[in-house]
């Protein structure tokens, strides 16, 4: 299946340049990177409290606080967001007696998955450091910083 087209129509007033410059906010690099189904839905791994896996298949909705919160936050400040808030969070569960403050977006995965309760904020947080994670790792394999700065460079 061949990627879906985009036709931009502008008239000489408008920047032409921006809309070819790539962004690297959480919500485009979301949807620039990570495979979805119809162009919209994700899917991700969740790991349940018991420690079985399952497929989740979502859609970034309005009512989704994290993504809400992230989405059009640069993909460094987004994950930094993330995981501050999610810090927050364990602070305020009272169920959560380890309280060590996470370094790495893997830690603050492992430790979304071992949270007893918060099923729909764990979920929230799941899926969005699973999209981020994805993110950075294409960002990385695709060296979208060096294409960034060409295009920088070449715009200015």
């Amino acid at each position: 299946m061949r990627p879906r087209a985009i036709l931009l129509i502008t008239d000489r007033t408008f920047d032409l340049m921006s809309p070819l410059l790539h962004e690297f906010t959480y919500q485009a690099m979301a949807y620039d990177l990570v495979d979805t189904k119809d162009g919209k839905t994700f899917t991700y791994q969740y790991t349940t409290p018991d420690g079985s896996k399952e497929t989740k298949e979502t859609q970034f909705a309005e009512n989704d606080h994290v993504y809400m919160e992230i989405r059009h936050m640069h993909m460094k400040d987004a994950l930094e967001k993330l995981m501050r808030d999610f810090d927050t969070f364990l602070e305020e569960s009272v169920a959560f007696t380890d309280k060590s403050k996470v370094t790495t977006v893997e830690e603050l995965r492992d430790m979304i998955i071992a949270l007893p309760g918060f099923t729909e904020t764990r979920k929230e947080y799941a899926l969005h450091i699973e999209v981020a994670e994805k993110c950075m790792r294409a960002f990385k394999r695709k060296e979208l910083l060096d294409l960034g700065l060409i295009e920088q460079v070449s715009y200015h």
